[in-house]
Formats: C-alpha cells, sequence, structure tokens
C-alpha cells in the first residue's frame, strides 16, 4: 500500500483530511481515493467515501461505498493505513516543512465496534 497524496482539511471539525491509497491486488493496482481521515477526543478512524441521505427529521445518515466483511478485517487495514499517512505526512513536512498535527498521535483502538462519533 502507498499514499500517493493527501490534502490537510481547512474547515473545523474533526475531519482532518483525505487522502488517495493505492493498494497492489491480484487484479492489479487498486486506487482509493477520497477516504476521509478523521480525529476526536485523541482517537483516529478512516472512513471510506459515502453516499448521503436525508432523513425525515432532517438530518443526514451515510453510507459508505466500500466495507469490508468484517471488522477485525477492517480495523487491521485502518491500523496500517494509519501508519503509512503518519510516514508519509512526516516526510512531506521534512520536504516541505507543512507540519500535521495529527502525526505519530496514538492509534486507539474502540472496544465492541463502537463509533468514535
Amino acid at each position: 500500500m502507498k499514499i500517493l497524496e493527501y490534502t490537510k482539511s481547512i474547515k473545523p471539525g474533526a475531519l482532518i483530511g483525505s487522502f488517495t491509497l493505492l493498494e497492489e491486488t491480484p487484479f492489479g493496482p487498486r486506487f482509493l481515493s477520497e477516504l476521509k481521515l478523521f480525529m476526536k477526543n485523541g482517537h483516529r478512524w478512516i472512513a471510506f467515501p459515502s453516499r448521503s441521505s436525508k432523513n425525515e427529521d432532517g438530518t443526514f445518515s451515510y453510507s459508505p461505498l466500500l466495507s469490508f466483511q468484517s471488522a477485525q478485517d477492517f480495523a487491521k487495514w485502518q491500523m496500517a493505513t494509519l501508519v503509512l499517512l503518519d510516514q508519509f505526512c512526516a516526510s512531506l513536512d521534512k520536504i516541505k516543512g507543512i507540519g500535521n498535527d495529527f502525526v505519530n498521535q496514538p492509534n486507539l483502538p474502540y472496544k465492541d465496534n463502537e463509533v468514535p462519533f
């Protein structure tokens, strides 16, 4: 896996940025674009691109366009991807001096598939 690009969010809130990931598969390279990196209360997580729909009460729900079959597989993928993001942004910081306030933040696991927000 390899991070191809990262864009830091300029809006306040849990969204830190978005990125594109290259994964090698038996069928050739797969590009995952518009992956979202979030951080809240010291926890970081990655969200796949999603489709929004408006509920009857006016709130919005989001359905991911990709998913893993098991929560354990997703957790392994997410931890590996967070390490790659840390490395990628640390190298950008050395080259461009852009700074990344989320690099080397703890990757704290969630219990029983709890949602971090």
